[in-house]
């Protein structure tokens, strides 16, 4: 016998509420359609000012490394063993202080030597002077002169072996700071002359230091000595160190079409250190009265730069080309004519013709 399966119908109740959920979800969904339609269509508030006019301060930035005004490796001017050393690492002398003493093997002997024979070269042009007083044709004149040449020569070795003497004090050439020892007492030290020379200790005067930048082509002509320089470092987060040009090369690295020039830094009470790793803005020159915008309101995007001005209830995109920036402010070389209201405070979602509201500012310059 066949059979047929009639579909379920659904109690009444159900299909009644069925299709009030269906009507009430399609007014929900018109009525989020016309909110969001309302949300795309409304104003951005945005906030405008006129571009500044301010004398800005063209700098050229760079980095380096802080060297010392003066550094020297010490070595002996006579050889012989080192007898004692009276300095370490990161002690501080004066000039003319003495940092080590050597003993020179039989020094005393050939000086007493060489003072021996002076003595005796005297007694012999004495001698023959007084003959000569006497009795003028007993002592030939070239007698004399050989003598007295001969005196000259004792003298000169008694001087030459005092001086040798004297090297065995090493001195301190500059003040400064020991920055490296090589030796012990007891070493054998080969005089700096030789093929081999010893290194006794380095010396490094960090009163001033340097910093050096190698300046463009474009810019070497405005980085002049007495320029004043900014240095900012790692060691010192927010301080800033106030430095001058001190000396430039005078001729361009033709490899790089760059000058070396020099920044000193005043470190007379010793707050930094040679080697430490500097930010530096050396001042070039200053645009008086420069038509310019602050750096929040410029955009830049693939090396495009650019600003959006108020025109009516729309914003524009306007083109401009940057020119110098102290971190205030950055002049506009091209693109603006001074007048333009100029969005400051914007959301993200501003395009090039959106429409707008000006609202109150809350920070004008």
């Amino acid at each position: 016998m066949k059979q047929t399966i009639e579909p379920l119908t659904p109690p009444r109740s159900l299909c009644v509420a069925t299709a009030m959920l269906v009507l009430c979800t399609l007014a929900g969904c018109a009525r989020n359609g016309k909110a969001t339609t309302a949300t795309k269509g409304q104003a951005v508030g945005v906030e405008v000012a006129a571009p500044l006019r301010r004398d800005i301060v063209r700098k050229f930035r760079s980095v380096a490394t802080l060297t010392p005004w003066e550094e020297v490796v010490v070595y002996a001017k006579t050889s012989g063993y080192l007898s004692t050393i009276a300095v370490d690492v990161g002690d501080r002398v004066r000039a003319g202080d003495v940092l080590a003493t050597l003993e020179i093997p039989e020094m005393d002997d050939r000086i007493a030597a060489a003072k021996a024979e002076a003595t005796k070269k005297q007694q012999t042009l004495t001698r023959l002077l007084a003959i000569q007083r006497q009795e003028k044709d007993a002592v030939a004149q070239q007698e004399i002169d050989i003598a007295r040449a001969d005196l000259d020569a004792a003298r000169a070795r008694q001087d030459e072996l005092e001086a040798e003497a004297a090297y065995a004090r090493i001195q301190a050439p500059f003040s400064g700071v020991i920055s490296e020892r090589h030796m012990d007492p007891g070493s054998l030290v080969t005089a700096g002359t030789g093929s081999k020379p010893t290194a006794i200790v380095k010396l490094v005067n960090d009163a001033k230091l340097r910093a050096v930048v190698a300046v463009p082509e474009t810019d070497f002509r405005f980085a002049k000595p007495g320029n004043a320089a900014d240095l900012r470092l790692d060691a010192y987060p927010g301080k800033v160190f106030r430095g001058k040009v001190s000396r430039r090369a005078g001729t361009l690295d033709p490899s790089t079409r760059t000058m070396h020039t020099e920044v000193l830094l005043d470190n007379s009470d010793h707050e930094l250190a040679a080697g430490m790793y500097a930010h530096i803005a050396v001042n070039l020159e200053t645009r008086k009265d420069a038509l310019s915008v602050k750096p929040e309101w410029l955009h830049n995007k693939k090396q495009r730069y650019y600003l959006f001005v108020a025109d009516g209830d729309k914003a524009r995109l306007i083109d401009v080309v940057p020119g110098a920036d102290d971190g205030r402010s950055i002049e506009i070389v091209k693109g603006l004519d001074g007048n333009e209201p100029i969005i400051t405070a914007s959301t993200s979602a501003l395009r090039d013709g959106a429409r707008i509201q000006v609202r109150p500012q809350t920070n004008n310059h």
